[in-house]
């Protein structure tokens, strides 16, 4: 390309510039117009808190009607999973299920609601959908259809594996079983007053010690079914659980 032909092309790449200059400006002009319009838009709309979830309710002392029956299968000690399925008695309406939040000897809400896990809630064999309180973790919400007078629960607990993720309570040689850590219970009631019948499935061949009494006519072992008590004493009576417990004379 000769000199005269780069003449020619200078006025051409003149206009080019110019054009794209101003295609520039007008899209800044448009953006800072938006920016505006937008800081208009949020100082006519300041942020405004959510409504509350409707209040928990209170406990009452008074008598749950109905047994709570509760069983454990403790047989993963390698994986350290408690397997719960849990029944209880309902009647149809807006149901709350807690988990143990406030435990005796700690100071503050130190329930493992961590460690619960895979929660199904079935009424007559149909999966219900729960949802979570958005204040309280421990609490869950379900709709109890019409007709129905059983709710069937099913869980995991995860216990510890390592110190590092808390107590560890289990162990290839033994167990101890919490059982605050395994169970839901209905809100409205203080919890002596709800009364559960626990059962638990061992590893073949361990033993069991509990302070909890065993029915009348029962044999043990494998564990057998115990004396269903007040919540508040169930709770706190462990059971320890080992390949062989020494006799106690």
């Amino acid at each position: 390309m000769n000199l005269d032909s780069l003449r020619a092309l200078l006025p051409l790449r003149m206009i080019l510039s110019e054009k794209s200059a101003t295609f520039r400006g007008h899209g800044l002009a448009a953006a800072g117009a938006a920016v505006a319009a937008g800081g208009l838009a949020l100082a006519q709309t300041p942020p405004m808190p959510l409504p509350l979830p409707p209040a928990i309710v209170a406990p009452r002392d008074v008598p749950f009607a109905g047994t709570i029956r509760l069983g454990v299968d403790a047989t993963d000690v390698t994986r350290h999973i408690f397997r719960v399925t849990e029944s209880i008695p309902v009647e149809s309406g807006r149901l709350t299920l807690l988990y143990p939040k406030w435990l005796p000897g700690t100071h503050s809400p130190g329930g493992r609601i961590d460690s619960l896990a895979g929660l199904m809630i079935k009424a007559h064999g149909r999966r219900l959908e729960w949802t979570r309180d958005t204040l309280d973790v421990f609490a869950f919400h379900v709709d109890v259809p019409a007709g129905a007078t059983q709710l069937d629960l099913e869980f995991q607990f995860l216990s510890a594996g390592d110190g590092n993720e808390g107590r560890i309570v289990t162990t290839p040689e033994m167990l101890n079983l919490q059982w605050n850590s395994v169970v839901l219970y209905p809100a409205g009631y203080f919890v002596r007053q709800i009364t559960v019948e626990p059962s638990v499935k061992l590893p073949d061949g361990w033993q069991f010690a509990t302070a909890l009494e065993p029915q009348s006519g029962a044999a043990a072992p494998p564990p057998p079914p115990v004396r269903p008590p007040p919540s508040s004493r169930f709770h706190w009576r462990p059971w320890w659980i080992r390949r062989c417990l020494p006799a106690v004379m």
